[in-house]
């Protein structure tokens, strides 16, 4: 049977879409930039636009789901960005304590379909995003990658086993990095993450007991329990970025 609304069918597995949006882009204002990160244009159109209308002409997205802070000057400006009423809008009430791992519960809770996870400042293709739905199956959580960290000083690393497969996640420090690249391989990690149907149950479970939440990264369970999970990863076209500050925003733009 066919849903004639999004022309999937069911018989094909389908995907919720989670974007995380509640950050206040705190290092891309002191950097300079004008406006919230989010809504910062890229080919004339906001970050999260751009990412919502990937997302909205894909077939396997059955929901899209924004999380936003509890600013209310924030959530029009996001919403007046994306400019759509068929979004489910959340509020995550305890941002100024969270750096994602909240954002992703408030969603997630009541997520029953395999998902697909984005941070706001994610600039890539929509043929990225088909490659990570259509090579996550029930039991996988794939990660994206850049590529190689040889130009990377700091941030996400999905490290490699000798055999090139995803070992761990790391978020490391430039310290960290330099230490790193020494001993191991890696490539470096994109801010999109899909997690198949039964993956999710069982992350959601082990997110929620973490005693410590504040200030938390939705990765956190994935870094410290890398054996509980089968990882994959999907390396994005050759322009994808992310960005926290403006000078990295504009470098790509």
């Amino acid at each position: 049977m066919i849903n004639q609304k999004k022309g999937i069918n069911k018989s094909e597995k389908s995907f919720d879409a989670l974007i995380l949006a509640a950050g206040k882009g705190k290092r891309f204002r002191d950097s300079g930039g004008s406006v919230l990160k989010q809504v910062a244009e890229y080919e004339s159109v906001p970050v999260i636009k751009r990412l919502y209308d990937q997302l909205s002409a894909n077939k396997k997205i059955k929901e899209i789901i924004v999380v936003l802070s509890n600013d209310s000057s924030d959530q029009e400006v996001i919403k007046a960005a994306i400019g759509s009423n068929k979004v489910n809008y959340l509020i995550n009430h305890d941002c100024e304590n969270d750096n994602n791992l909240i954002s992703f519960l408030v969603a997630a809770q009541n997520v029953e379909n395999n998902l697909i996870v984005l941070e706001c400042d994610c600039v890539s293709e929509e043929t990225d995003i088909d490659k990570m739905l259509s090579s996550t199956l029930q039991n996988d959580i794939t990660f994206s990658n850049l590529g190689s960290i040889d130009n990377y000083k700091y941030g996400g690393v999905i490290e490699l086993s000798d055999s090139k497969e995803p070992k761990k996640i790391h978020v490391f420090s430039e310290e960290e990095m330099i230490l790193f690249k020494k001993d191991f391989q890696g490539v470096k990690l994109f801010g999109a993450t899909c997690f198949g149907k039964e993956a999710l149950t069982k992350y959601k479970k082990m997110s929620q007991e973490l005693t410590d939440k504040k200030n938390k990264y939705f990765l956190e369970v994935a870094i410290a329990y890398p054996n509980s999970f089968v990882f994959k990863t999907v390396k994005m076209s050759r322009n994808s970025f992310h960005f926290n500050t403006l000078n990295e925003f504009n470098k790509k733009s």
